[in-house]
Protein backbone atom coordinates (compact mmCIF):
# COMPACT_ATOMS: atom_id res chain seq x y z
CA UNK A 1 0.00 0.00 0.00
CA UNK A 2 1.45 3.33 -1.03
CA UNK A 3 2.31 5.51 1.97
CA UNK A 4 1.60 2.72 4.48
CA UNK A 5 3.12 3.56 7.85
CA UNK A 6 3.44 0.38 9.90
CA UNK A 7 4.22 2.19 13.15
CA UNK A 8 1.09 4.35 12.92
CA UNK A 9 -0.98 1.30 12.00
CA UNK A 10 0.25 -0.61 15.06
CA UNK A 11 -0.19 2.48 17.26
CA UNK A 12 -3.81 2.84 16.12
CA UNK A 13 -4.46 -0.85 16.76
CA UNK A 14 -3.06 -0.49 20.28
CA UNK A 15 -5.26 2.55 20.86
CA UNK A 16 -8.36 0.62 19.79
CA UNK A 17 -7.35 -2.29 22.03
CA UNK A 18 -6.93 0.09 24.98
CA UNK A 19 -10.52 1.25 24.47
CA UNK A 20 -11.96 -2.28 24.49
CA UNK A 21 -13.92 -1.88 27.75
CA UNK A 22 -15.43 1.40 26.56
CA UNK A 23 -16.27 -0.07 23.14
CA UNK A 24 -17.89 -3.14 24.71
CA UNK A 25 -20.07 -0.87 26.87
CA UNK A 26 -21.18 0.99 23.73
CA UNK A 27 -21.89 -2.36 22.05
CA UNK A 28 -24.03 -3.44 25.01
CA UNK A 29 -26.06 -0.21 24.85
CA UNK A 30 -26.63 -0.76 21.13
CA UNK A 31 -27.70 -4.33 21.76
CA UNK A 32 -30.18 -3.13 24.38
CA UNK A 33 -31.44 -0.52 21.93
CA UNK A 34 -32.18 -3.37 19.47
CA UNK A 35 -30.27 -1.81 16.57
CA UNK A 36 -31.39 -3.26 13.22
CA UNK A 37 -28.73 -1.81 10.89
CA UNK A 38 -25.34 -0.13 10.97
CA UNK A 39 -24.22 2.74 8.75
CA UNK A 40 -20.61 3.84 8.45
CA UNK A 41 -20.07 7.21 6.83
CA UNK A 42 -17.10 9.41 6.02
CA UNK A 43 -15.13 10.43 2.95
CA UNK A 44 -11.95 9.31 1.21
CA UNK A 45 -9.73 6.87 3.05
CA UNK A 46 -12.15 6.67 5.95
CA UNK A 47 -14.76 4.95 3.78
CA UNK A 48 -12.08 2.52 2.58
CA UNK A 49 -11.29 1.63 6.18
CA UNK A 50 -15.00 1.28 6.94
CA UNK A 51 -15.35 -1.15 4.02
CA UNK A 52 -12.96 -3.54 5.79
CA UNK A 53 -14.88 -3.13 9.03
CA UNK A 54 -18.16 -3.80 7.21
CA UNK A 55 -16.76 -7.09 5.92
CA UNK A 56 -15.68 -8.12 9.43
CA UNK A 57 -19.16 -7.35 10.80
CA UNK A 58 -20.82 -9.28 7.96
CA UNK A 59 -18.66 -12.30 8.82
CA UNK A 60 -19.91 -12.26 12.44
CA UNK A 61 -23.54 -11.15 12.20
CA UNK A 62 -26.56 -10.95 9.90
CA UNK A 63 -27.06 -7.28 10.79
CA UNK A 64 -27.39 -5.20 7.59
CA UNK A 65 -24.29 -3.01 7.35
CA UNK A 66 -23.72 -0.13 4.93
CA UNK A 67 -20.79 2.09 4.01
CA UNK A 68 -22.06 5.38 2.58
CA UNK A 69 -20.07 8.41 1.45
CA UNK A 70 -21.01 11.31 3.77
CA UNK A 71 -21.62 13.77 0.92
CA UNK A 72 -23.86 11.29 -0.88
CA UNK A 73 -25.78 10.59 2.32
CA UNK A 74 -26.32 14.33 2.77
CA UNK A 75 -27.57 14.81 -0.80
CA UNK A 76 -29.39 11.55 -1.51
CA UNK A 77 -30.38 10.24 1.91
CA UNK A 78 -30.97 6.49 2.34
CA UNK A 79 -34.31 4.73 2.74
CA UNK A 80 -32.77 2.02 4.92
CA UNK A 81 -31.60 4.59 7.50
CA UNK A 82 -34.17 4.90 10.26
CA UNK A 83 -34.71 5.09 14.03
CA UNK A 84 -33.46 1.51 14.43
CA UNK A 85 -30.12 2.33 12.78
CA UNK A 86 -26.79 3.29 14.21
CA UNK A 87 -24.67 5.77 12.27
CA UNK A 88 -20.93 5.71 12.90
CA UNK A 89 -19.08 8.63 11.39
CA UNK A 90 -15.37 8.79 10.80
CA UNK A 91 -12.91 11.55 10.06
CA UNK A 92 -9.15 11.42 10.42
CA UNK A 93 -9.00 15.14 11.16
CA UNK A 94 -12.25 15.29 13.12
CA UNK A 95 -13.52 18.24 11.12
CA UNK A 96 -14.30 16.90 7.63
CA UNK A 97 -17.20 19.11 6.51
CA UNK A 98 -19.39 16.39 5.04
CA UNK A 99 -18.92 14.05 7.99
CA UNK A 100 -19.60 16.75 10.55
CA UNK A 101 -22.73 17.74 8.61
CA UNK A 102 -24.03 14.15 8.68
CA UNK A 103 -23.46 13.99 12.44
CA UNK A 104 -25.36 17.23 12.91
CA UNK A 105 -28.37 16.47 10.70
CA UNK A 106 -28.72 12.69 10.87
CA UNK A 107 -31.42 12.65 13.56
CA UNK A 108 -33.73 14.57 11.25
CA UNK A 109 -33.69 12.43 8.07
CA UNK A 110 -33.28 9.17 9.96
CA UNK A 111 -35.89 9.97 12.60
CA UNK A 112 -33.54 9.67 15.58
CA UNK A 113 -30.93 7.13 14.51
CA UNK A 114 -28.26 6.56 17.15
CA UNK A 115 -25.03 8.38 16.17
CA UNK A 116 -21.47 7.68 17.25
CA UNK A 117 -18.90 10.23 16.11
CA UNK A 118 -15.45 9.37 17.36
CA UNK A 119 -12.98 12.27 17.27
CA UNK A 120 -9.21 12.24 17.29
CA UNK A 121 -7.33 12.89 20.52
CA UNK A 122 -6.19 16.51 20.48
CA UNK A 123 -2.72 17.40 21.62
CA UNK A 124 -2.65 19.82 24.61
Amino acid sequence: MLGFEKEKYVEMGNLVQSKRTELEAIGQKLYERNVKSIFFTGVGGTTAEFTSLKKAIENKTALPTYVVNAAELMVEGCKQLNKDSIVITGSKSGDTKETVAVALITPSPSKSAYIISPAPQLEP
